[in-house]
Order: C-alpha cells, then structure tokens, then sequence
C-alpha cells in the first residue's frame, strides 16, 4: 500500500540502480509447485528481486528483467457507475518460450501459453479475483491461439507450471486483437503489459509472434487507439506503459485510482537497444541523457503528482522526463525530473548483469508500497528512478 505522505511532502529523488542479475547456475531440480507457489507467494511483484526458482518457473529464463513482466493493482470499475477502486495486485510474465516464436502460425491449434499470471490477493477477501479477464487468486496461465483469423484467449488457474500445463480444450472466451509488426518501427519486444479498455476494464498486450496481441474481456474486439506520442513514433505498446496512479481519497481513508500516465523511452534509449556492452554504451550512460518521457492525463488541481514528476501542465495534461547519468566506478547515479537536477545519491544495490536484456530499452511503471516509481534500461541492467 502507498503512503499518502508520498505524495504530499517535499521529495529527494534519487534512482536505484536494480540488479536484474543472471542466475550463476540452474536452480535445483526437484522443487515442487507448492514450494513455489510459496516462494512467489511471499514475494510480491516489484519488491525485492525474487527467489531464482520462482523465476524459472513464472518466465522460463535464468535472469530477472524488471522491463519484460508488468505489475499493477488492478482496477475495480463499478458496472453501475461510482467510484473506481483498487483490487489485487496482479503480475503478468511472459514465458521465454512463446516470447520466441516468430509468426501468427505458431499459435493455430490447440492454443499457447503466453504467460504466468500471479495474484497476490488473499483467498475469498473482498475484491480478491478480477472477474473481467478471469482472474483468480494465486499462480494462472494465460492461453492465447487463433483460428480462422480469429485471436482468443483464455486464463486458466495452474497446479503446475505454466510452461509445462495442458491447453484448455473449452472456454476460450476472453476477446483477442492482433497488430503486425510496422515495417518502421522498432521491433515487438518480448514483453507483457496491463491495458485499460474505453469500457473501463483491464486487457492485458503480450508478444505474438512477430505482432502485438491484446486479451480483453468476453466481447473484446480491439483495444483503444493509443496515445498519440505512440502513435508519431510508431511504438508497440510493449516498449511503453501505462497505469493509474493512487491518489489519496477524499476525506481520507486510504487510496483510490488516480490519473492514468504513461511513460514512454525516448528514442535516445532506443537507439541503444542493440549497441553491445563496451565503450559505446558506457560513454552514453556516463555523459547522462534523456531516457523516458512521462504523460500524465487528467486529476484535479493543484495536480497530486506535480511534484513528484515536477510536470508542466497543459490542456489538463501533465508531462515531464527522465534524465539519467550513471557515474563510473560505482553504483551511483544523478536523475532529473524536466531539468530539477538532484545531487548524485549512494547506493548498494549493483546493476550490472551478465545478460543480454531482451527488451533493453522498455520501461515501464513500478507499483511500490512507497509510490510509484519507473523502470528503466541502463546498461544491462535496469534502473529505477525512485525517491531515496
């Protein structure tokens, strides 16, 4: 849960520079699903980095990459109207293997699992399932095929992991929309995002292929056309992010969704999305540069988190970006909000890997139980820009 004091106190920005670190070696053979149902369990999305057994298992890779996955408290809309509300927190990862598959043929058949859905709700509370896209709580697997042309999906509770489940043979009803890869644009990364629908509900975009496929809700037949920064640059949703941010209720009593923003690399982040660890990227992070634009549509003034993202604010929206240096030598960085430049602050986590990033140059919101912050690509590792 976010701290209301967050967002209402002067704040020294700062980023931390995350590990994302390759696994040294396998995990051990042999841990059974309940013991990592348990891990992940107790390791909710964008905390601490998690258990490598829970890692393999939820993506089917050997490294953690905060950039491909997304986690968000999801939204509750009242069909009736009324305020909206938050419900479980809800990550989504895709899995290595159909992160790999090239063409829309691959998904004709009996279908394929794209992604380990986890729900961190307890069982049976108050808003614990996301009824909309099927969700319940624990450990599901997201289903996706085509037929005849027609996308469809599916989330189906696991009692094993997803990479090694059996395709549901009924019930594929969530609604599916494909996008091919533009022939200009950078090419679809192998990431997942949570999307909100012009009806007020979460879709869920993921890597198909070589396109881009969004999941909704039964009756789902496209999700809404995209921001228009988006759009001038030719982005697939996966390289950016969008979520509501929390803001506290009126009269207090904990917190509601807030604005919706997105954060979006520039493209002197892209451009480095395949220059090899060395000189080259060294110099880049460095000499520090622009790395993210942030959008923030909408909340009433003064804006709650005008200050945070020191926004300039035009025609009820807010933008503001992100510049990054990573000084040399030590894990330290100096980060600015449109131009408020902070002093360069310490820190221990290393964020070096030994890894390719798959998807270097993606960012997306972190939901922290201090506020939101972002994740960026820095080198080959990621960074969140975050308050120290």
């Amino acid at each position: 849960m976010h701290r209301i004091r967050s967002i209402a106190v002067p704040l020294v920005l700062g980023v931390l520079l995350s590990g994302c670190p390759e696994l040294q070696q396998p995990p051990p053979p042999g841990v059974s699903f309940d013991a990592l149902n348990t891990l992940i369990e107790g390791n909710p999305c964008d905390e601490d980095p998690p258990d490598p057994s829970a890692v393999v298992a939820l993506t089917g890779r050997t490294e953690h990459q905060n950039e491909i996955h997304d986690c968000q408290r999801l939204v509750h809309a009242p069909a009736a109207g009324g305020p909206h509300e938050f419900g479980p927190l809800v990550a989504v990862y895709p899995l290595k293997h159909a992160m790999d598959l090239t063409s829309a043929d691959d998904f004709e058949g009996s279908g394929v699992a794209v992604a380990s859905v986890y729900n961190w709700a307890k069982a049976n509370t108050p808003g614990s399932k996301y009824a909309p896209l099927g969700i319940e709580e624990g450990w599901s697997c997201l289903w996706l095929k085509v037929e005849d042309s027609t996308w469809t999906g599916q989330v189906t509770p696991t009692t094993v992991e997803c990479g090694n489940a059996v395709a549901p043979t009924s019930g594929w009803l969530l609604g599916g929309h494909r996008e091919p890869q533009p022939s200009t644009a950078p090419p679809v990364p192998p990431t997942a995002r949570w999307g909100w629908t012009t009806g007020n509900r979460h879709y869920i975009g993921i890597k198909c292929g070589d396109g881009w496929c969004s999941i909704g809700p039964p009756g789902f037949q496209q999700p809404p056309p995209p921001p228009p920064t988006a759009v001038n640059r030719g982005l697939h949703a996966g390289w950016y992010d969008e979520q509501h941010l929390a803001v506290p209720k009126q009269g207090g009593g904990g917190l509601e969704p807030g604005p919706q923003a997105f954060i979006f690399p520039t493209d002197s982040l892209l451009a480095l999305r395949n220059v090899p660890d060395g000189p080259v990227l060294d110099a880049a992070f460095a000499g520090g540069f622009e790395v993210a634009t942030i959008e923030v549509h909408g909340g009433a003034a003064p804006h709650p988190y005008g200050r945070k993202f020191n926004l300039a604010i035009n025609n009820n929206v807010g933008t503001s970006t992100i510049w990054l240096q990573l000084l040399p030598g030590k894990d330290t960085a100096r980060v600015s909000y449109r131009n408020r430049v902070t002093a360069a602050q310490d820190t221990t986590a290393p964020y070096l890997s030994s890894t390719r990033h798959a998807a270097r140059g993606a960012v997306r919101w972190r939901w922290q139980g201090t506020d939101e912050t972002a994740w960026i690509s820095c080198k080959s590792g990621c960074c969140d820009a975050q308050e120290l």
